[in-house]
């Protein structure tokens, strides 16, 4: 492979070191480090923190590494946007993963094959190596289309970072202009994204996702699931939880499809059970949700 990798991690050593024996398959000629502070309210952050760039200072394979380590901490938000701003001061595309996003070796030629082929296609801004339903999207392409932006695993270029709006300065207009029911589809969407877009502030992917909704940007996803997020349980998963929905088991030996769908347009049917189960919820799965939490 040729594309650059940058790796986002704090405090967890476990998963970074299965993430790096990945990597380690596919080689990455350079390698982006990028780490927050520990935190002052944690005391065990620091010796945690420091044994995980410790850990990194010496990969398993010959490669350009280069670090942006902040000593303070700066929170998700702005050490993953700051980051990544720093990423692309350098590179003109790049691969991103954080340390609980384990990708399938098929990943890796597949997110370049992407990257190559859309690098010019204002409607594409992201490349995503998670797909949550594979069922429904056709088997016998190489991809499909999704309005969100999936960022376990994922990949973008220079041209599309550039319009990450992290300060949601376009967040007012797109209100008035009922953005979110004209792109998602529902009202229900619209009071979701409004409320999360308001309240929650520590989170980086919700803007970048804000983002994909501004520009009708598309997030083009392989038709399995080629990421395993090892992070979605336990007290350090920052935004996300695995009991609410079940997410399907990556494809193991997967061989790409050689042929391209026939236009650029997003998958439908995916997008409905993205917004219907990761975000605004149908009222029939906030009843699972419900029963779940109780039993």
């Amino acid at each position: 492979m040729t594309t650059p990798v940058a790796i986002v991690f704090f405090n967890r050593l476990a998963p970074l070191k299965r993430l790096v024996a990945r990597l380690a398959e596919v080689r990455p000629p350079k390698v982006y480090l990028i780490s927050d502070g520990p935190r002052a309210t944690r005391p065990d952050d620091a010796a945690k923190v420091a044994a995980c760039r410790a850990f990194l200072s010496n990969l398993p394979w010959p490669c350009e590494v280069k670090t942006n380590f902040s000593e303070a901490n700066l929170g998700c938000r702005v050490r993953v946007t700051t980051g990544l701003d720093w990423v692309f001061e350098n590179e003109e595309e790049a691969i991103l993963l954080e340390d609980d996003c384990i990708p399938e070796p098929a990943f890796f030629p597949w997110a370049e094959r992407m990257l190559a082929r859309y690098r010019d296609d204002p409607r594409v801004l992201s490349v995503g190596g998670t797909n949550l339903r594979p069922q429904l999207c056709r088997q016998d392409v190489d991809c499909t289309f999704a309005k969100y932006a999936m960022i376990w695993g994922w990949a973008t270029w220079r041209r599309a970072w550039r319009l990450n709006d992290r300060d949601l300065a376009g967040f007012p207009q797109a209100c008035r202009a009922h953005l979110f029911k004209q792109w998602l589809g529902s009202w229900r969407a619209e009071g979701y994204w409004r409320y999360i877009l308001t309240h929650v502030r520590s989170s980086w992917g919700y803007r970048w996702s804000f983002t994909h909704f501004a520009h009708r940007g598309l997030c083009v996803l392989p038709p399995v699931n080629l990421v395993e997020n090892i992070g979605l349980s336990g007290v350090e998963a920052t935004h996300t939880s695995n009991t609410a929905y079940d997410l399907p088991a990556v494809t193991r030996d997967w061989t790409i499809p050689a042929a391209a769908p026939d236009a650029v347009v997003p998958n439908a049917r995916l997008d409905k059970w993205i917004e219907d189960n990761l975000f605004s919820r149908s009222f029939l799965n906030r009843l699972k949700w419900v029963w779940r939490k109780i039993h």
